[in-house]
């Protein structure tokens, strides 16, 4: 076996390995290129990553701060109770069949007594409002309407004059009436 080696051969396997090796050392070098730009944007995102929570972590110390300066409404238990109690007593007093000028002296009593409406109500001052309240109604009740007419229950006969002695002094007065009467009635027709 003859070998027979071509030196312009060997030149050219030399420089094949020579592209090659300069490939492969591109690839290489892109490679480390792309791990580089991907550590890069790992570090970017990281870092942007840090900032959000660092702002989200400042927003929620502010946060805290706020709800620690903004003192949270306690339960009163007592200021509950006294709200319903007014609204009780509001309610009773409406209830009650009086009219608004006894229910603002019956609120008023209840106030300065300390005592609810309905023991107000019963209170001997309050009695005798009502009682001079129910009096008052009854007399306007058992009065005539006063709105400005006058009617008359008695109908005017123009053919039936009085029957009155005209020599005394009232028995003229009734002629004269009866004549004024006369008089409206023939107007009136």
């Amino acid at each position: 076996m003859n070998q027979v080696q071509n030196p312009a051969g060997d030149d050219a396997s030399n420089v094949t390995n020579e592209e090659t090796q300069t490939d492969t050392n591109q690839d290489e070098s892109q490679n480390l290129n792309n791990q580089n730009t991907d550590a890069d944007k790992l570090k970017e995102i990281a870092e942007n990553q840090r900032i959000r929570a660092e702002k989200a972590e400042a927003q929620l110390k502010k946060l805290s701060e706020q709800s620690t300066e903004q003192k949270p409404q306690e339960f009163d238990p007592s200021l509950i109770e006294k709200t319903l109690d007014q609204k009780l007593a509001e309610r009773d007093l409406q209830s009650l069949e009086y009219p608004d000028e006894i229910k603002e002296q019956i609120k008023r009593v209840a106030d300065i007594s300390g005592v609810d409406v309905r023991q107000a109500a019963s209170d001997p001052y309050i009695q005798s409002l009502v009682q001079e309240h129910e009096r008052a109604e009854k007399v306007k009740a058992a009065s005539p309407d006063t709105s400005g007419k006058q009617t008359t229950s008695y109908s005017f006969d123009p053919s039936n004059p009085p029957d009155v002695d005209l020599t005394t002094p009232e028995g003229q007065e009734a002629q004269l009436n009866w004549e004024k009467q006369l008089e409206r009635h023939n107007n009136s027709r």
